[in-house]
């Protein structure tokens, strides 16, 4: 069996997330570049975005320059997918956030490639659990792991985007894992700057600002921070700037300040100076693992109140940065490009284990069967008791409403 194609679950992309978005655009471009069978994303849409302005603008940039399949409406989509493609890719960005994936429907079956046929090839790229070892456990339970470790055991190759994540399958799964760059640095800054240069608005001596929810305190501190360094501050976060605008403002900006991982990643790639407030909610981590593997001494705060008293912005040699980003390039991409090429190798514990997914999931609809019977059932009997306490009267003509209707159907 060979369809000769590539299908790629990645994080939030379908969202008006910029370095979502990105990221998967600059792992299509590569995979687009390198092989010479079709790759498209799988689309997940959330339906009550598709009314704000800023999805269009974002819709418009993914028509241009992404390829992707028909909407996903449900897990029968999903495994229907399989008739298409025989590769399928996870990542990058935190598709083994349990929480995150947990609240997305079958969110779980999607980012952990449970709905993938046993005979077509599972990568994980630069996949993300987010957090260390110790705050995942706190985070999982027993059971989410024995079903993390079940699905991570029928991949062909496991890439993850930070440190931890090695740890974490190799202590807790005893998977192999790979440490590799994040792919939104596989495209060099050429190719974003071509993109950027779409928009014509004049961001240079700007300061710049990328920064989810912020608080009373930050807007109080942004106020003075301005202060400090004489210059308005253009925040991009609650903007509904197109893609090509954020790329252009952090290309040509003063200074930029943010909270966001991929924020950081292209204030790297643009060569920008950078503040980084570390974003805890979201994972430290990810932070602490891209200045490891670059080389770059961690100066990230905890506050924005920090930036008003001290100097906070990053010290980065980027003439070294920029040689390194090119060596873990690519180490990443021969990695991919191997498991790709490579013979998929069907084991009799893979089989073991899609049956076990199986049989776990038919468990799964028994006890949610079972569960909605015995709901309704105490809701009749509630209703029954409530029912003989009425006047007769009511009763009479309850009975007869329901008489009409069973006639009536």
């Amino acid at each position: 069996m060979n369809k000769h194609k590539i299908l790629t679950v990645n994080c939030s992309w379908e969202k008006t997330n910029y370095g979502a978005v990105l990221t998967a655009y600059a792992l299509q471009n590569f995979l687009s570049a390198t092989f010479n069978f079709n790759n498209e994303l799988i689309y997940n849409p959330p339906q009550y975005l598709k009314h704000f302005n800023k999805y269009q603008a974002f819709q418009s940039f993914k028509d241009k320059y992404l390829k992707y399949t028909k909407d996903i409406v449900n897990i029968k989509s999903l495994i229907d997918l399989n008739k298409e493609a025989d590769i399928f890719l996870t990542g990058s960005d935190q598709v083994f956030r349990f929480p995150f994936i947990n609240g997305i429907k079958d969110g779980y079956s999607q980012y952990l490639l449970d709905f993938v046929d046993i005979y077509a090839k599972k990568i994980a790229v630069a996949a993300s659990f987010g957090i260390k070892k110790e705050e995942f456990l706190k985070e999982t339970s027993l059971e989410v792991r024995r079903k993390f470790k079940q699905s991570l055991e029928t991949f062909d190759l496991v890439t993850v985007r930070e440190k931890d994540g090695v740890d974490i399958c190799k202590d807790l799964f005893n998977i192999e894992a790979h440490w590799i760059i994040d792919p939104v640095f596989w495209q060099n800054r050429a190719n974003y700057s071509s993109i950027a240069e779409k928009c014509n608005i004049d961001y240079s001596d700007k300061i710049i600002s990328y920064f989810f929810n912020k608080t009373k305190k930050d807007y109080k501190n942004f106020k003075q921070i301005e202060k400090k360094y004489n210059s308005k501050i253009i925040e991009l976060y609650l903007s509904d700037k197109p893609i090509e605008e954020w790329l252009c403002a952090i290309k040509n900006c003063r200074l930029f300040i943010t909270n966001s991982f991929h924020g950081v990643c292209f204030a790297i790639i643009f060569n920008k100076p950078f503040i980084c407030v570390v974003n805890s909610v979201s994972g430290i981590s990810r932070y602490e693992s891209l200045f490891e593997k670059l080389g770059i001494a961690n100066q990230c705060i905890y506050s924005s109140d920090k930036i008003l008293g001290n100097d906070c912005i990053f010290k980065v040699d980027y003439e070294n940065v920029n040689n390194i980003i090119k060596q873990e390039v690519m180490v990443a991409q021969n990695l991919l490009v191997n498991a790709i090429n490579d013979k998929t190798v069907i084991t009799e514990e893979k089989i073991n284990n899609k049956i076990k997914m199986l049989e776990d999931k038919i468990v799964e609809l028994d006890e949610k069967y079972i569960l909605k019977y015995l709901l309704k059932q105490k809701l009749w009997d509630i209703w029954c008791d409530i029912f003989y306490l009425l006047p007769n009267f009511i009763q009479v003509i309850i009975k007869n409403c329901r008489e009409n209707i069973k006639k009536w159907k």
